[in-house]
């Protein structure tokens, strides 16, 4: 498990600073100090690699937040004042802030999960589902309370979310049509920044 648990460390890194078709399980093996037939024993092969840090990073995610956000979720089942919502929405993102800066390792993960939304690849199903969906909805929802509103609004959408940030709100996401080639920053709401290649 701990040969498993360095792969992945290894792998998001590598993927996160060069992109799923740029990283070869070579070097994968070779910096986690691992070999092939390891790879492949526990993932398969170099998709299942990828899909495996996607599932991992989701899983620590969940694990982070599941209880402040099922105490939120459950709050917003019945009539909620906006300071109730706004210390509800403080206390999310409080979590998932000290979640990505507890670990130094969350930073590769970070750089994962920024280049999967500007790139879409074989995992951008999976964390829409399990990460930018939930944080979303829960996000505005939270946003619409704590504006006096009984239910999710476009303003609150558009404030929780921001336009300049819109890659994170579809799930093809990415550079804009005829962008010019090269870096850009990409910000995500609670997540460190990264550049990525466009």
């Amino acid at each position: 498990e701990e040969t498993r648990a360095r792969m992945l460390d290894v792998a998001a890194k590598l993927f996160g600073q060069h992109g799923f078709a740029a990283v070869t399980t070579r070097q994968i093996v070779e910096e986690s100090e691992a070999s092939l037939p390891t790879l492949n024993y526990y993932f398969g092969d170099k998709n299942g690699l990828y899909l495996a840090c996607a599932e991992e990073i989701a899983l620590r995610y969940e694990a982070a937040l599941g209880e402040t956000g099922r105490q939120a979720a459950a709050a917003l089942q019945a009539p909620m004042t906006p300071p109730d919502a706004r210390a509800a929405l403080k206390a999310v993102y409080r979590e998932l802030i000290d979640f990505m800066l507890a670990v130094e390792d969350t930073r590769s993960w970070a750089l994962f999960i920024h280049r999967e939304i500007a790139v879409p690849g074989p995992a951008h199903e999976l964390l829409y589902s399990r990460l930018w969906a939930p944080g979303m909805e829960l996000s505005a929802a939270l946003i619409a309370r704590a504006m006096g509103h009984p239910r999710t609004t476009t303003e609150a959408k558009v404030r929780g979310y921001e336009p300049r940030r819109c890659s994170i709100l579809v799930r093809r996401g990415g550079c804009e049509p005829g962008a010019v080639a090269g870096r850009f920053l990409l910000e995500v709401n609670g997540l460190p920044g990264g550049y990525v290649q466009c």
